[in-house]
C-alpha cells in the first residue's frame, strides 16, 4: 500500500471515531458505557481524534514534486493493513452493536451481590445511616446494612426504590431479587447489587422488565447470615430509567 493511501485510510478511520464519539456524546448514550462522571471528558477526546484525522489527511506524501513529474512510489511502512484494521475493529463494534445497558441477562451470568462493603469513615457512615429511607437506592441500602452496628435497627423503614427483577434459585420461590448495575469507571468493572423482595399476599412474582418497589425493609437470618428483604406492599412496572446504573 501506497503510504499516501495509507495516510488518507488513517485519517478516515480516526476521523470516523471522532465522529461516533461526538454522537453519542449529543445524544446522552455515553453513560450506557461510562461513568457519569467522566462524560465530559468524551468531547475533548473526539475533538482531538479530528485534529490528528485532520493532520495526517495534510501530510500525505504529494503525487507530484515540484518539477511536476511523478514522485517516486513511497510505501507504507510493514504491517500497515494489519494496524488500520485494528483501528478500524471499534469503529466498526461501536457502530453494528446495539446500545444496550446492563440487565438482567447480563446479570443472570455473574454473581450478584447482596452486600456492599462501606467506607470505615464514622462521618460518612453517619451519613448513610442519616438518609431518608424512602429515598434510598439499592447500592445505599445495601451500605446502609453493612455501616449499622445493630443491623435491626433497619426493620421496618420504609422503602421506594427501582431495579429489574431477577429470578435466582438460590431464593425461595415465592421471592425474587430487585437489582442494578454498580459501576465505579465502566461497563467492564459492573457489579450487580440485589435485595430480595416479597411480594404481597396472594400476588404473583413478576417474571422481567424493571419494577418500582414500595413496602418496608426487614432484616432476617438466612442460612446463619442476615441479610435484607423487602416486604413489598406495591410493585409496579416501570420503564427502565433514563441512567440504568448507579454510580460509586
Amino acid at each position: 500500500m501506497k503510504l499516501r493511501t495509507y495516510r488518507a485510510f488513517q485519517a478516515m478511520i480516526l476521523a470516523g471515531l471522532g465522529f461516533f464519539l461526538l454522537n453519542r456524546y449529543w445524544a446522552g448514550q455515553l453513560i450506557v458505557y461510562i461513568h457519569q462522571r467522566y462524560v465530559w471528558l468524551v468531547l475533548p477526546a473526539a475533538l482531538v481524534l479530528l485534529a490528528i484525522a485532520y493532520t495526517l489527511f495534510n501530510q500525505r506524501p504529494p503525487i507530484r514534486s515540484d518539477e511536476d513529474s511523478f514522485l517516486a512510489v513511497t510505501q507504507a511502512p510493514p504491517g500497515s493493513n494489519w494496524r488500520l484494521l485494528m483501528m478500524l475493529i471499534p469503529l466498526v463494534l461501536g457502530v453494528m452493536i446495539p446500545i444496550a445497558p446492563l440487565g438482567a441477562e447480563a446479570a443472570g451470568s455473574r454473581q450478584v451481590n447482596r452486600t456492599l462493603s462501606f467506607s470505615s469513615d464514622p462521618y460518612l457512615t453517619e451519613k448513610v445511616l442519616a438518609l431518608d429511607p424512602g429515598t434510598r437506592s439499592i447500592m445505599e441500602w445495601l451500605w446502609a446494612f453493612d455501616a449499622a452496628v445493630d443491623k435491626r435497627e433497619l426493620n421496618d423503614q420504609p422503602v421506594s426504590l427501582e431495579g429489574f427483577v431477577l429470578i435466582r434459585e438460590d431464593l425461595p420461590e415465592d421471592q425474587f431479587l430487585v437489582a442494578r448495575f454498580v459501576i465505579s469507571c465502566c461497563v467492564a468493572d459492573a457489579t450487580a447489587v440485589g435485595i430480595a423482595v416479597q411480594p404481597p399476599d396472594q400476588e404473583s412474582n413478576p417474571t422481567d422488565g424493571w419494577v418500582r418497589i414500595t413496602g418496608q425493609m426487614q432484616v432476617i437470618t438466612q442460612e446463619t447470615k442476615e441479610t435484607l428483604l423487602i416486604q413489598a406492599t406495591v410493585i409496579q412496572s416501570i420503564e427502565m430509567p433514563e441512567q440504568p446504573y448507579l454510580y460509586q
